[in-house]
C-alpha cells in the first residue's frame, strides 16, 4: 500500500539517466526559480536532441540552507520537479513516491503543481511542449535506504525512474544520523513559506495553496 511517511525508514537521493527514452536528470541546489529550471531543461534539449524521448523529468532537491533552518524544516526538504511529455495525456502525473528495495511504497505529498507553458523550440522539439512543475515535500531521512524514487505518469508509463538510492545528499553543513529523524509531526508553515518564497521563487498567488498543503500534511 502507497503512503506518506515521514518518521521510520531513512532515505537517499541521486542523480540516475536511465536507458533508451526514459531519461531524467538531477540538479543539487538550494532552490531554484521556474525560469532557471527552464534554462537547465533547455541545455538537456540540446543534449538529448538525437534521443527519442518521450517523457522527461528534471528535479532540483533543497533541504534548507543552514543546519537551523534544517532542524526548523522539521529535517524535511523541497522536491522541485518538472515533468514534459509529447503526449499531453500523459500529465498530470499521477504519483512520485519512493520504492524500497523490498517493495514498500511512500508517496510524496504534493504542496503544489502548475502547468508552465513551453516556447522555447528547443524543447518543444525534444520533450514536447506540455510541462507540469510539482513542488513536493521530502523527508531527509530518506538519504539512507536501498531503493527507487519513481514516477506514475498519467498515461500507460508507470514506474519511471526519477533516481536511484542509497547515495548521500550534500547538505553543505554538518548533520548525524539523528538529525534526519523528524522531531515533531506539526509542520512550520512560516519557516517553509520564507525558504519556497526566497529559494524558490513562489509568487503571491501561489502562497495560499501552499499554505493549505502545508497544513494539512500529516
Amino acid at each position: 500500500m502507497r503512503r506518506i511517511f515521514f518518521t521510520v525508514m531513512l532515505f537517499v537521493f541521486v542523480s540516475c539517466k536511465t536507458k533508451d527514452v526514459e531519461v531524467a536528470q538531477k540538479n543539487p541546489g538550494a532552490g531554484i526559480s521556474t525560469e532557471v529550471m527552464t534554462a537547465r531543461i533547455a541545455e538537456a534539449a540540446v543534449k538529448f536532441s538525437a534521443s527519442d524521448t518521450s517523457v522527461y523529468a528534471e528535479y532540483d532537491l533543497g533541504m534548507g540552507r543552514t543546519y537551523d533552518e534544517f532542524k526548523k524544516m522539521n529535517s524535511l526538504g523541497i522536491m522541485f520537479l518538472t515533468a514534459l511529455a509529447k503526449d499531453k495525456n500523459e500529465l498530470p502525473l499521477k504519483h512520485v513516491y519512493f520504492r524500497s528495495a523490498n517493495g514498500d511504497e511512500f508517496e510524496f505529498p504534493v504542496l503544489f503543481q502548475k502547468d508552465v507553458p513551453v516556447t522555447d523550440e528547443r524543447i518543444i522539439k525534444t520533450f514536447g511542449k506540455n510541462r507540469r512543475d510539482y513542488y513536493l515535500l521530502v523527508p531527509s531521512l530518506f538519504l539512507y535506504v536501498k531503493g527507487q524514487i519513481l514516477i506514475d505518469w498519467n498515461g500507460s508509463r508507470t514506474s519511471f525512474r526519477l533516481a536511484e538510492t542509497p547515495n548521500p545528499y550534500s547538505f553543505g553543513f554538518n548533520i548525524s544520523s539523528e538529525d534526519l529523524t523528524p522531531e515533531t509531526e506539526k509542520l512550520n508553515t512560516d519557516i517553509f513559506m520564507k525558504y519556497l518564497i526566497e529559494e524558490y521563487d513562489i509568487k503571491a498567488n501561489e502562497k495560499s495553496e501552499f499554505i493549505k498543503s502545508l497544513n494539512a500534511v500529516e
